[in-house]
């Protein structure tokens, strides 16, 4: 699998994104019209294109950037789409949350099919914390986005899809705070490329 890790300093961005979810104080938001120093310089794997931040991998791998600011309790939340896949089932796209870094995070995760899951990587090792489930709220296919949240209080996250609660899930945050990001995985027969767009932090109220 192949790790990137994204740091930033944290500094207001451009306007906060039409996104329904997060009422609270934006804590940090991305509308990703041009590529954000947070996210590093451009490669293959991560570029702006369209008023987008476009997220790709190679086949049968998994790729994951996060920024660097950390966060305790918060709501954050963004816009996916899968681009281009020849096996929608095994491509996955996620938001990272409680991450302690490249090694140790947890991840909500959808397939364009429509089932969600949620995993846990403990020192590289991959761990099924909700196993995939089929969930009507995601919307298949290549040509609508989905809205993906996650709400940490404390030991507890809560994760809903176009706003629709999906489930909950008890866990262990970091230390010193969490970061927030994205991964994406592609199935074994060929690459996967995602969009996501709108993503946005807001403090619990």
């Amino acid at each position: 699998m192949r790790w990137w890790l994204l740091c930033l300093a944290l500094v207001p961005l451009s306007a906060g994104p039409a996104s329904a979810c997060g009422n609270g104080k934006v804590l940090l938001s991305d509308t990703f019209d041009t590529l954000q120093p947070m996210w590093g310089d451009a490669n293959d794997f991560v570029k702006v294109v369209g008023g987008q931040l476009q997220l790709s991998e190679t086949s049968g791998k998994s790729y994951t950037a996060y920024a660097g600011p950390t966060f305790d309790d918060m709501d954050v939340c963004a816009k996916v789409k899968l681009v281009k896949t020849d096996k929608v089932s095994g491509a996955y796209v996620g938001l990272l949350f409680w991450t302690k870094d490249v090694d140790n995070f947890y991840t909500f995760e959808i397939t364009l099919d429509g089932y969600a899951t949620v995993y846990q990587q403990i020192n590289k090792e991959w761990k099924a914390v909700i196993k995939d489930r089929q969930v009507d709220s995601i919307h298949q296919g290549t040509t609508r986005f989905n809205e993906i949240e996650v709400i940490t209080r404390g030991h507890q996250a809560t994760f809903l899809i176009n706003g629709v609660h999906f489930d909950d899930i008890s866990g262990l945050e970091p230390d010193g705070g969490q970061h927030v990001g994205f991964t994406v995985e592609a199935p074994d027969t060929g690459p996967a490329v995602f969009v996501a767009d709108d993503l946005k932090v807001t403090a619990i109220q």
